[in-house]
Parts: C-alpha cells; sequence; structure tokens
C-alpha cells in the first residue's frame, strides 16, 4: 500500500512525487473474524443392491445429529473454545466472552461445558496413549495436590493428568503400571515407596528441610547439617562438570559422595538433654530412609535431581482449580483431565492443541450401516 502527500498539508503548497522520501513499515493486523453459517445438505439412500442405509458425509461435520441438534459448532470452533479454556486456562464465562466479542460467536458457558465433554470423549484414546508413552519411558516425574487429589505424571515430552478419589499407593500403581522400568521422580511422600525399583528423591525437598533446620535456633550453625547440604549441592554440581571432566575423575568424585554420605549417616545423631542433635537427627532419619534415591540421577542423562518439572506442571491445574473450585461430577474431572493432559503434551511437543482438537472432531462415521 502507498499513501502519498500531493499538496502539504499545512500550507497547501504543491509537492512533487520525485522530492519524496520513502517510509517502509510493516504492519501485522488482524481481520475482522465473522463467524462463517454453514447450511449444510447430506443425503441417505436405501442401496437396492445390498440394502444397507448409505449416508453422505462433509468434513465439517461433528455430529450426525438433526432437529434441535442439527445446530453444531464446526471443528476448529469447537477446537478454538476448548483451548480457550483447557489451554489458555480461562474459565468458562470468559472464554464464552472471548468467542462472542471476538469472533461473534455467541455460546453459553453450559453449552461450552457440554461440548467439551464430548471432544473429551473423542479425545481418550490420544489420552490412553500418552499414558502408554510415559510406562514406557525413561523417567517420570510425579507429584500430586488437592482437587479431590490431582496427580501429575510428567517428562520431557509428556504430561498425564489423573482427578482420583484417594491418595494411596495401589492409585498411584494403578497408573503407573506394576512393571514400570524406568526412574520415578517424586517427593519423600511415603505412597511412592516401593512404587517401583528405580527411584531418584527430590533434592528440593531435602535442600528444604535442611535449609528450615538451619534456621531454628537448635540447628543453627550446625556444621554436621552445613556439610549434608554441602554434599547434595557438590553432587548436583557434578553432574554438569561431568561433562568436562575425565570418566576417572568423575568415578573419584562419586565414590567420595558416596563413602561421605554413608559416614554421616551410619550413627544416630540424637541425645535427649541436646537440642541440636534432635534437629540433626531428625535430617538424619530422613536421608538415611531415601540414601538408596540420593544419586539415582547421576546414573541416568536424563534424570533430573528434582521433581520440579512435576511441580511446573502441577501449578497451571491448580490455577484451574482456584478458578472453577474443582468438578461436580467425575465426568467433568474426567473431561478436565484429557484435554489438560493433551494441551501440556502438545505445548511441550510444539504441536497445535488446536489442530490437534480440530481433527479429532470431524465426523469419520462408520459407512455402511446395516438396515
Amino acid at each position: 500500500m502507498e499513501v502519498r502527500l500531493a499538496v502539504c498539508p499545512d500550507c497547501g503548497h504543491e509537492l512533487e512525487e520525485s522530492q519524496g522520501r520513502v517510509i517502509e513499515q510493516t504492519i501485522l493486523e488482524l481481520p475482522v473474524v465473522v463467524p462463517r453459517v454453514i447450511r449444510l445438505k447430506t443425503y441417505r439412500y436405501e442401496c437396492p443392491g445390498c440394502e444397507h442405509t448409505v449416508s453422505s458425509h462433509h468434513p465439517l461435520q461433528v455430529s450426525t445429529a438433526t432437529g434441535a441438534a442439527g445446530t453444531q459448532l464446526g471443528p476448529r470452533a469447537l477446537a478454538i473454545a476448548t483451548a480457550l479454556n483447557k489451554d489458555f486456562k480461562l474459565p468458562l464465562r470468559k472464554s464464552c466472552q472471548v468467542l462472542e466479542r471476538c469472533f461473534g460467536l455467541p455460546l453459553s458457558p453450559g453449552g461450552l461445558s457440554q461440548a467439551m465433554e464430548r471432544v473429551a470423549k473423542r479425545l481418550e484414546g490420544q489420552y490412553a496413549q500418552s499414558l502408554v508413552e510415559l510406562r514406557q519411558s525413561e523417567v517420570v516425574y510425579s507429584d500430586e495436590t488437592g482437587w479431590y487429589t490431582l496427580w501429575v505424571f510428567t517428562n520431557q515430552e509428556t504430561t498425564y493428568y489423573r482427578i482420583v478419589n484417594q491418595r494411596t499407593r495401589e492409585t498411584a500403581r494403578s497408573i503407573i503400571g506394576e512393571n514400570f522400568a524406568g526412574v520415578l521422580v517424586s517427593d519423600c511422600l511415603s505412597i511412592y515407596d516401593d512404587l517401583n525399583p528405580i527411584q531418584q528423591k527430590c533434592y528440593a525437598h531435602h535442600l528444604k528441610a535442611l535449609s528450615v533446620a538451619l534456621k531454628t535456633l537448635e540447628g543453627k550453625g550446625s556444621a554436621y547439617l552445613l556439610e549434608l547440604r554441602a554434599l547434595l549441592h557438590s553432587a548436583q554440581l557434578l553432574k554438569p562438570m561431568g561433562q568436562d571432566l575425565a570418566p576417572q575423575q568423575v568415578e573419584q568424585w562419586r565414590q567420595f559422595l558416596e563413602k561421605r554420605v554413608d559416614e554421616l549417616l551410619a550413627q544416630p545423631r540424637g541425645q535427649p538433654d541436646n537440642l541440636q542433635r534432635q534437629q540433626e537427627e531428625k535430617i538424619r532419619q530422613r536421608l538415611a530412609k531415601q540414601r538408596d534415591h540420593l544419586f539415582t540421577f547421576l546414573d541416568y542423562e536424563v534424570v533430573e535431581a528434582t521433581n520440579n518439572r512435576a511441580e511446573r506442571q502441577l501449578r497451571p491445574a491448580v490455577i484451574s482449580r482456584k478458578i472453577s473450585c474443582g468438578n461436580k461430577t467425575e465426568q467433568g474431572a474426567n473431561t478436565w483431565a484429557i484435554l489438560a493432559s493433551l494441551a501440556a503434551t502438545a505445548a511441550q511437543k510444539g504441536d497445535s492443541f488446536i489442530d490437534q482438537v480440530a481433527q479429532a472432531m470431524v465426523l469419520k462415521p462408520d459407512p455402511v450401516s446395516t438396515r
């Protein structure tokens, strides 16, 4: 687009085109969006050859419903509406406001809720597949919070949410599977104990416990606690530094860490008349219980020392819980878990959740139905 001046806007003097100096800009603008309202006619036939009832179909169809249910949102409209609520975490009412004010698409919160239940049903297979991928992966990070109980299992590429009634070891095992062979990274909640053979306990939780103990009047300045903290920090530093060290040096440092931690955790610290020793004993018991899970992350390149990855995936879920006050029905909880899981996974993989939903909602009916 070119915008020229024929005369000076100040004095009215004629301006020569050859004297003009070009100033270029690039402007990104959004067009005014209005819904496309499409009247679709399909046909149903009674085949005289095979005596089957057959129908024509169009890619915009998401359902074969007719009558009062014959007015429907198309696949992409459904996908954007779902993404506003489950990917961008807008409340139902605000999602509907965006749809109407930005796209001219009127929709009630109740209508959007029911639509997302239908979307979740279409995506159940992909949700189940994400759990299969986690069960076969090298590492899974886990955390949980109240909802009833919202559990998250995640790694670098996949996130899986599940809302359950009980926070028990049996429930966790039913999700992660009986034979999970990877590394499970979690906090020190007892339900994770013996859930699978190879585990890493979160350093962030250990270090927080040490920090709290060192800030107490009894634990302040404890050489024992300070050395334990230094050893955990040293283990965290060893992993990235190991890339620049000779394998022999890495092994020497590893042997030192293992030996020194064993020495520090071997003997009880508690004494009835020594409050500092009592603080030290609490930390000793904590780390001694998880001794086998202190340095697992050093043995696996893809394993991190903390379960921060799971906690980061819980934060948007906690925001959703705060906004919605949770779910009133099991179906609503299941819908949230499916859609939130796939939205988070799409973001991790750099895929489009909107495209994923739109493709899933295209009707793929059986072309033949028996009379």
